[in-house]
């Protein structure tokens, strides 16, 4: 009897668990709603059951489907507040200090995850920031190998100088102008997360229609929790056979490890070459050494002996029988590194490479023949490196393991996915430091992004509005010195304000040369939102720097012709124009002279008899100076369509592709 009374209680604690109407964590306390838009409100109970929603007079009822699922659709209401949302069924659920307002998602890596605290205004803004109309929901990181249906974590945040040093600073900065400028309250609902490719942000569906991702599979959430125990398996392996405790910011004294008589008989065997992720050590940042030991006859002479390198990513120290000999980078395809006779002894020779890698791909990229040891005498005289046996071993480490950037497709299934179909006004995009690599791709990615949202909204016309890069590392990086490309994927970028609907926000002014992560944000954000207050809600404001209308080329010199709107001015003390740059039929450019004449920038240069491309600020941190009255800056530009340096470049980062499904510990 005891044990009847038991489960009997137990039954009726299930059922009145499953028979709680239940919402999506989207919707919290001081949660802002789109104003002016049809309001959608949605949630889970038992299937069939009877659910009312009241808002601000609005009262609807419905009846949940199949799956326990339902969804209201409230009329458009008008900016105002607070309210109480309330939602009833078996149970009641109750929300307080609800405001109708604009409501912007706000997405991307890292520089729109950058929060006010962190910005060189934090100090004077966070001070006054007393907006308790501006309201800001952190969506939680999750990843997901499928569509998520409700968020991880997070709640609506009340702006005021407590709260907002957590806010995305970009987003805040918008908010701010919009709030100020319409007197409604702002939303800005922030999913984001630094350091992720454009492929995470994207549904399989919409990824897989373009040819060079058609092999991306897709995964269970079991099959991608399996793969990332299975790295974390191989480093316990690792740890196992070394000696090592934990990966997490491990650092060892190393001082001796490059010297011939250095003990590495415990050292990992490994397979040589090869790109760390693809085989020993997938999403690894730090300092490992490589040791492999070759053997020169007695006859043989020491003399005359290079060493050829393949690429080497990121950095590498080279050293034979404890000299070093040179380095290696990745901006190096090929190490040609003399040694020194006195350097090699007859018999056994040891080689030890110590690599360190900052980011991403690591190790020896090039194929096996790329690496090889040639004596004087030629082929006669070559060791191939591939053929010796290699040891491994960490001087410092840390890993990346559970992270979004092994397979496309997990923010968008984690943290976009389950807040659809909350309305929104529009999306801010910050993205494409980490596609910069791959910034032909971009040109069609991102418009596909952009589809692929508005369609999962239902909002087929909904506002985008992107950030293109700022300038960052050198000058040098540019047209005549092998490329640039961040100046690449912000023409990707540019590209994409053919899609109805979108703006771009140059920041080609704004950034760092020594730091990703500009401190200035606050300029990022009122560009922004003058784009939306100019094409949204009808303040006229000059929304973009000067855009180019026409290029042409007369006796030797290049014209260049803006669409009208604020006149042409050189932001320098003396009126000069620079970042332009000139090339003929060889495709070799120079630097030229500019000068500004009504809406028309005059091209010239003397080393370019008949120009028949101009470029300007295509550098990775050029030094262009056109802006217009406004304030706004130009955005990089080129006439021509030569071929770029990242056309053939793919991105290939998912399991079963880069990433092998087991990694297995080399004995």
């Amino acid at each position: 009897m005891k044990k009847l009374i038991l489960f009997s209680v137990a039954m009726l604690c299930t059922i009145a668990v499953s028979a709680h109407v239940r919402m999506p964590g989207i919707f919290t306390d001081h949660a802002v709603l789109q104003r002016n838009a049809p309001i959608k409100i949605w949630g889970w109970a038992d299937k069939g059951e009877r659910v009312t929603v009241y808002l601000n007079g609005f009262k609807k009822a419905v009846v949940t489907d199949q799956t326990g699922r339902w969804l209201v659709v409230i009329p458009e209401m008008v900016a105002g507040g607070p309210y109480e949302l309330v939602v009833q069924g078996k149970n009641t659920i109750r929300f307080t200090d609800i405001l109708i307002g604009e409501v912007w998602l706000c997405s991307g890596q890292s520089n729109m995850q950058f929060v006010v605290q962190n910005t060189a205004s934090a100090k004077t803004e966070i001070a006054k920031a007393n907006w308790p109309t501006i309201r800001h929901f952190k969506v939680k990181e999750k990843i997901a190998a499928s569509p998520s249906d409700d968020v991880a974590g997070g709640s609506w945040t009340v702006c005021s100088p407590e709260t907002v040093p957590s806010f995305t600073a970009v987003g805040y900065f918008f908010a701010k102008a919009l709030n100020h400028e319409l007197n409604v309250p702002v939303g800005i609902v922030n999913a984001s997360w630094g350091g992720t490719y454009i492929e995470a942000w994207m549904s399989h569906s919409t990824l897989i229609k373009n040819p060079d991702y058609r092999d991306v599979s897709a995964l269970t959430d079991h099959q991608l929790s399996s793969w990332f125990a299975s790295v974390e398996a191989l480093y316990a392996d690792y740890g196992k056979k070394l000696g090592i405790e934990s990966f997490t910011n491990y650092k060892t004294n190393d001082s001796l490890w490059h010297r011939g008589d250095c003990a590495d008989l415990n050292w990992i065997s490994i397979p040589f070459p090869g790109d760390f992720d693809k085989t020993v050590l997938p999403r690894f940042d730090g300092t490992v050494w490589f040791r492999g030991r070759f053997r020169l006859a007695d006859h043989t002479s020491p003399k005359g002996w290079t060493l050829h390198l393949g690429k080497v990513e990121d950095y590498g120290d080279i050293f034979i029988n404890g000299k070093r000999i040179g380095g290696a980078s990745n901006n190096t395809n090929a190490s040609d590194l003399v040694i020194d006779a006195s350097v090699l002894t007859p018999g056994e020779n040891v080689i030890a490479i110590k690599i360190n890698d900052y980011w991403e791909t690591g190790g020896f990229t090039s194929h096996a023949q790329a690496y090889y040891l040639e004596g004087s005498e030629g082929v006669s005289s070559r060791i191939e490196l591939s053929g010796l046996p290699w040891k491994m071993n960490f001087a410092s480490a840390k890993t990346w393991i559970r992270t979004p950037n092994v397979q496309p497709n997990v923010l968008f299934n984690g943290m976009v996915n389950p807040v659809i179909p909350y309305t929104v006004k529009g999306v801010l995009w910050y993205q494409g430091e980490n596609n910069a690599e791959y910034a032909f791709q971009y040109r069609q990615l991102l418009p596909a992004l952009i589809a692929d949202w508005r369609a999962r909204f239902d909002q087929p016309e909904m506002p985008f509005y992107f950030v293109q890069l700022p300038n960052y590392l050198k000058y040098q990086q540019n047209s005549k010195n092998g490329g640039a490309q961040w100046a690449e994927i912000r023409e990707s970028m540019q590209k994409t304000l053919a899609v109805p609907n979108t703006g771009m926000a140059v920041t080609i002014d704004l950034g760092d040369s020594t730091d990703v992560h500009p401190r200035n944000k606050e300029d990022v954000g009122k560009r922004l939102s003058l784009i939306a207050l100019n094409h949204l809600y009808g303040k006229k404001y000059v929304s973009a720097g000067p855009e180019v209308k026409s290029v042409s080329f007369e006796n030797g010199r290049t014209l260049i012709t803006f669409r009208e709107g604020a006149r042409l001015i050189a932001r320098d003390r003396y009126g000069y124009l620079r970042g332009f740059e000139v090339a003929g039929k060889d495709k070799i450019f120079f630097n030229a002279a500019a000068v500004i004449k009504g809406n028309v920038v005059v091209v010239e240069s003397p080393l370019v008899v008949s120009p028949e491309a101009v470029r300007y600020s295509w550098s990775n941190n050029p030094d262009g100076n056109l802006y217009n009255e406004a304030g706004l800056p130009a955005s990089p530009f080129r006439s021509d369509d030569w071929v770029l340096t990242t056309e053939e470049r793919k991105f290939d980062r998912w399991i079963n592709n880069m990433y092998p499904v087991e990694y297995k510990l080399s004995k």
